[in-house]
This record gives structure tokens, sequence and C-alpha cells, in this order.
């Protein structure tokens, strides 16, 4: 067992193993990325044993595409399957048959492509219903991981690394990077504003969070190009990744240019998790078909309209009752805590799958039946929760408000850390049941 920690050292840093060839490398740092989950003894014990480098980067790779599309697209329960791999490890463990890697690869290629329908169908409607508030492919907790694919699939075809990994990935640093939105969530430069001036505001929304409108940047270079034009975010991409690069190659960015680029990475994902969709599914799922519905174009918006309008005032902006974005709720919040809140919110959109989210000054709410079931208000140092107060016995974090203050949502969580989720999704959860 001694011998088998440093494996297992090596499942978490493939690149201090000299023992490793590159692809084995590259393959064990994508599982550690895209989340390797249960799988961890069973890459431990691969490594420990006299298999030959193919055969571990096949499995490797087997892996890595069954974690993608049963937990990442089609977001299975997490336990999904794992008592089989848990008894495959112990048993190659013991008997170092070799035979035995073979039947685990053929296992996982079965497995995915016999859950693949199942998974694509849940990813789509996820993403179809997000759009529906607003986030669209924006609100995807795996965009990261497969936006970085795409760009390393560039890498290898060009042999330039122009996104390292290490930094790309790196959590907790100033200099992380982040999602920009290429067609800003605040347009408000003419060049924008008569771009886009053929859709309405709901279209708008849909194409600043469309999956071919994202891409990575470090956070400083994402805060220092916020909301300029395209030429000037063009300057800082043809400098940056392959995928900038890519998107700097562009005359200007249209609505044409988002459902393009959003067709060829799911083109690309298609092709690289060997999914077997087609065209037709890959445009549902990208779920902005309007912009080829062939409508009349509206004349030009002129400089002069632009600047002649009266700028309302942040005040008038931002009335208490006025719905505003995600985006513009968080921009004050500390980093930590909109962190937090982003998981408290993935754990919510997934475990109550018909919520509405409805965003105001005050908090962010989630609705069933058009009912707020919980308002989360994002503070300094905490999140807090108002939610109905449960009609149960057992013992649940939080606190009930005295009835005097006749409010509907009479129930009080605090949450500091991650650790808290659970316990506050219990209490959010008997609420969500209540609506």
């Amino acid at each position: 067992m001694k011998e088998l920690a440093k494996f297992w050292y090596y499942s978490h840093h493939p690149n201090d193993c000299e023992l490793l060839t590159r692809d084995e490398k590259i393959w064990v740092d994508k599982l550690n990325r895209v989340g390797i989950s249960y799988f961890r003894p069973l890459v431990t014990v691969a490594l420990s044993k006299g298999i030959a480098a193919e055969k571990r980067v096949r499995l490797f790779k087997a892996i890595e595409r069954f974690i993608f599309v049963c937990f990442r697209l089609g977001m299975f329960q997490s336990s999904y399957q794992n008592h089989i791999y848990y008894n495959k490890a112990s048993e190659l463990f013991e008997t170092s048959n070799e035979a035995i890697v073979d039947d685990v690869i053929n296992n996982l290629n079965n497995k995915t492509d016999a859950a693949m329908q199942e998974a694509l169908d849940k990813f789509k409607a996820r993403m179809i219903r997000s759009y529906k508030q607003e986030d669209g492919f924006y609100d995807w907790k795996n965009l990261k991981y497969f936006l970085y694919e795409a760009e390393f699939e560039k890498y290898l075809k060009s042999g330039i690394e122009r996104l390292v990994a290490e930094d790309y990935f790196l959590k907790g640093e100033k200099d992380k990077f982040s999602i920009e939105h290429v067609y800003p969530q605040t347009p408000n430069e003419w060049y924008w504003r008569n771009t886009y001036r053929n859709f309405t505001d709901e279209e708008k929304r849909s194409l600043t969070n469309s999956l071919g409108n994202l891409l990575p940047l470090s956070r400083s270079v994402n805060s220092s190009l916020q909301n300029h034009i395209f030429d000037k975010k063009k300057e800082r991409y043809s400098r940056g990744s392959h995928s900038e690069a890519e998107v700097a190659g562009n005359r200007d960015w249209t609505a044409k240019e988002i459902y393009e680029r959003g067709m060829r990475l799911l083109e690309f994902m298609n092709d690289r998790w060997a999914l077997g969709l087609n065209r037709t599914f890959l445009a549902e799922t990208l779920n902005i078909e309007f912009v080829n519905d062939g409508r009349d174009e509206k004349p030009e918006i002129t400089y002069s309209e632009i600047i002649e309008k009266k700028p309302r005032t942040e005040e008038e902006r931002y009335r208490k009752s006025d719905r505003i974005t995600v985006e513009q709720y968080l921009q004050d919040k500390k980093e930590n805590m909109t962190s937090l809140f982003g998981s408290l919110k993935a754990e919510i959109l997934e475990t109550c799958l018909d919520a509405e989210e409805y965003v105001i000054p005050r908090y962010v709410a989630y609705k069933k039946n058009g009912k707020n079931f919980v308002e989360v208000q994002v503070q300094g140092s905490n999140i807090m929760t108002l939610s109905l107060a449960p009609d149960v016995s057992e013992d649940l974090v939080g606190k009930k408000i005295p009835d005097g203050y006749k409010w509907t949502l009479n129930y009080r969580c605090y949450l500091k850390t991650e650790e808290d989720i659970p316990d506050v999704m219990k209490v959010i959860k008997h609420s969500y049941e209540k609506r």
C-alpha cells in the first residue's frame, strides 16, 4: 500500500512522474480537470501496474468520455455506475490481469454509448431552460473545461501553446481566467447598438450568453476590455490564445458570427466526444435560430441618436423593483461571495428542475409556479436565504422568523462557505416542494 500511495500522488500530479509518457500525462491532467471523481482508485492502480502506455491512454480516454457525457452533459447522479469501477479497480489491484483493463475500456465505451441519448436530451433541455432564465451557455458549469479543450485542439494542430492550463484553471488568483462576452452584456456603444438593432432585448440577451459569444480571458484583460467596440477588442485578442486570434480574424462581430462560431464549437464537441449528433440537433441546442429567420433590416441608428439621448442615472436604472441581470446584481460583491453564490445557484437549479430565476437589485429569487420559494441575498461576508418554513421536525439549519413580521418567506439561513450548501439546500428543497 505504501508503494500505491506514490501512484495516488501521481494521479494528482502526473507531470512529476518520469515513468509516464507525454500522452499519459496529458490525459491524466484532463481527468483531473474534468473531475476524476470515483475513478481515481482505478487510475491509481492502472498507473502502478506494468500496463502498456498505449493501453493506459485508451483507458484514460474512455474514462474522460464517460465522465463528460454522463456527468458534464447529462448531469447524472454522481454515484452513477460507481460500484462497477470500484470493483474493477480492486480486481486489477489483486490480480494484475491486464485483460481487466480491456474489459473496463469496452464496458466504459458501451455504457457511454447506451447513456448518450438521455444525456444529450438532458443537456439540450437544460440549455433551453437556461436561455429562458437569460443565462444560456454562460451558466453551464463545465463551460471552462469545454472551451479549454477547444483551445487545446488548436494547440495540437499548430504546435504552439498560447493558453497555459496551469494558469487557466488556477483558482483564487487575481489574474485567473474568466469568461469574456465578445458582444458585451451592457452594449452601450454605438457600434454594438447599431449592429444588433434588428433584435429584441430578449434576443440580444440570448446572443450575449450564446456559446459562440463566449471566450476565455484573464480577469484583468476582461475587466480592461469590458464594453469596448469590436475593433478595440480585436487588438487584444490578436495577441492572445488561438481562440482569441480566431475571433480577432473577423471583420465585424455580428449575430451571424456568434451563430457560426457556436455551431463550430458544438461540431467540435460532437467530434471530440463522438456524440453522433446531426446538425439539426446541434442548432436546436445552440437555440438562437432566430438569427437566420430572414427578417427585414431596420434603418441604421445614427451616432447622433445615441449621444443625444440623456442616460438614466444609476438610481433610475436600478429601482428596487426593476429586473436586472445576475451579473449586474453581483458586480459590486466580493469575489469569494460571488463564487459561493455560483455554487449555491448551481445546486438550486440542479435540485429544483423547473425553477425560474428572477433578479432585482435587492435579491436573486427562484420561483415555482410564479411564486418565490427562495430569495438569495449576497452580503459582505455571507449569503442569506429566505424560504418557506419547513413543516418537518428534523433538525435543520436556520431559524424561523417571528410571526409578527408576517413575511411569506419566513425562514432564514446563512452560508459562509461551500460546506454550508448541503444543509441549506435541505431547507430550500422543503420550500420548493411546498410551492
